[in-house]
């Protein structure tokens, strides 16, 4: 099951402290862009080269335009991996930047609309092996080789002592192998079931948040969701080729979520259940009751 975390970008983040009395770094500005998500950085007092420690171990690297967005000792609109790529968009797990030039390290504040919490997810169940066929038929018995010649009897000894046995006769050769039989029937094969799980912290009643991309025809399975707290979520799942777009709704009703142990299912429509290629698939709360601190969407989907 893959647990999906998002950010939220509420509006632009902006952040500013004094500098640490080790560096020369007067001003740190971090700020989220709210048409594509990337993350930029604006730094004043710059000594050197400009660089980054998203994932706050202690390996800085420089940010990904350093040789165009740093200028006489002010950095403008450093980003923190190539425009586009998922490492762009993605903030520290803290929401707190590390920052660094050639006089030391700096931190920078939290940034606006950041939801704590590690960037991780996990791969989705494999499908269930397909059956063995069936045993291909043993093929006919080769047929029986000749029996050899039987040797000669020996004379016939004085009465008295009796005379000695003749010898065995040789051993006919073995007759031909049979032809092998035809090979059984393959087998079925497994049919591959895949799932994502979104989680929304603290959720509102007009969440849209994507939970995945496919880019083939697949056909959803299940949906089920469950929440942290109390009362409860309303939602739906969506899905369009254009993300702006209102999007076809997945189960034939909103589901109203209130089971915090093993989750409530929801009823999936008839057509909105098949998705075409190159959709985007998303969660969209409808009404929200009580507090909850937590929604976990679960989907189930197969290939066409």
């Amino acid at each position: 099951m893959l647990t999906l975390l998002r950010l939220i970008v509420l509006g632009l983040g902006v952040v500013l402290l004094p500098a640490p009395s080790n560096a020369l770094i007067t001003k740190c500005k971090v700020k989220a862009s709210t048409q594509t998500g990337e993350i930029s950085i604006d730094v004043t007092g710059v000594a050197g080269t400009l660089n980054q420690d998203v994932d706050a171990n202690g390996s800085f690297v420089p940010v990904f335009n350093a040789g165009t967005c740093v200028s006489a000792g002010t950095a403008k609109n450093c980003t923190l991996d190539a425009p586009g790529s998922l490492e762009a968009r993605t903030p520290p797990a803290d929401c707190k930047l590390q920052i660094s030039d050639d006089d030391g390290a700096f931190t920078c504040g939290f940034l606006k609309g950041c939801v704590v919490g590690l960037r991780s997810g996990a791969v989705g169940l494999a499908g269930p092996q397909g059956p063995t066929g069936p045993q291909g038929p043993t093929g006919p018995q080769g047929d029986t080789g000749p029996q050899g010649a039987t040797g000669a009897q020996g004379a016939v000894g004085p009465q008295g002592s009796v005379g000695p046995s003749g010898s065995d006769g040789a051993q006919g050769s073995t007759g031909p192998q049979g032809a092998q039989g035809p090979p059984g029937p393959q087998g079925l094969e497994g049919i591959a079931i895949l799932s994502k799980t979104v989680v929304i912290a603290f959720p509102t009643s007009a969440e849209n948040v994507v939970a995945f991309f496919v880019d083939r025809a697949v056909t959803v399975e299940q949906v089920r969701g469950v929440i942290k707290g109390a009362t409860s979520v309303t939602f739906n799942v969506f899905h369009a080729t254009d993300r702006s777009a209102a999007g076809t709704a997945v189960l034939s009703s909103n589901l109203l979520c209130s089971s915090s142990t093993t989750g409530t299912d929801g009823t999936l429509a008839v057509a909105g259940k098949s998705i075409p290629a190159n959709s985007w698939v998303f969660v969209k709360t409808q009404a929200l009751s009580g507090a909850p601190s937590e929604l976990a969407a679960y989907i189930e989907w197969t290939e066409d």
